[in-house]
């Protein structure tokens, strides 16, 4: 059933997840109303320019790793997905060696984006960075945001172990049609006029 999982729509991600990570869901509604307008979207075509740059540096800091991660041009390790998280800077938060289009799944984005929340909010005021609290809504948002936790970690780990299945998964075998028993050609489909 894991197969399932890609078909959650951003709405039903945004609920899933808040209710894993308890981050509020007016928190992850506005990223995703702003980043996507709550749509499943792959590469955002105005920042697909910076993938290029963004995987030399993700590199560089050892997010990404090149051997099993190659570099794929237009955009691919760019700002993706229905939260507008940039592929290359936002990897290390997914098992080794994940692909960048996981972040066009709402569930992989919203729960990275939930990590990312959590992980920035933890963090002394004076150390936030003033670009993920921009993109989360201003730095107010924290105030809603819960510690981190215990349970943090273990969902963190479960988080992992659905990525990696969604990542070795085969999607479930075609349903056949059965066959007709009264011996007749199933109809025809109707031709388009005009």
């Amino acid at each position: 059933m894991i197969w399932l999982l890609p078909a959650v729509s951003p709405r039903l991600a945004v609920l899933i997840v808040s209710a894993i990570y308890g981050v509020p869901t007016h928190v992850l509604d506005h990223i995703g109303e702003r980043e996507s307008a709550m749509k499943v979207v792959g590469i955002h075509a105005i920042d697909a320019k910076w993938g290029k740059t963004a995987y030399k540096r993700a590199v560089r800091v050892g997010w990404i790793e090149p051997s099993c991660q190659a570099y794929t041009p237009h955009g691919a390790w760019s700002t993706r997905g229905s939260f507008g998280l940039l592929a290359a800077y936002h990897v290390h938060y997914l098992p080794q060696c994940a692909p960048p289009f996981l972040f066009d799944l709402p569930i992989v984005s919203a729960a990275v984006s939930a990590e990312k929340l959590i992980r920035h909010c933890a963090k002394p005021t004076r150390y936030r960075h003033p670009r993920t609290s921009s993109w989360a809504g201003g730095a107010h948002v924290c105030a809603s945001i819960p510690e981190k936790s215990l349970d943090f970690e273990l969902v963190s780990r479960v988080v992992h172990a659905v990525v990696l299945l969604l990542m070795t998964e085969k999607k479930p075998p075609p349903v056949e049609k059965p066959e007709r028993t009264d011996g007749k050609d199933p109809p025809k489909p109707l031709k388009r006029t005009g």
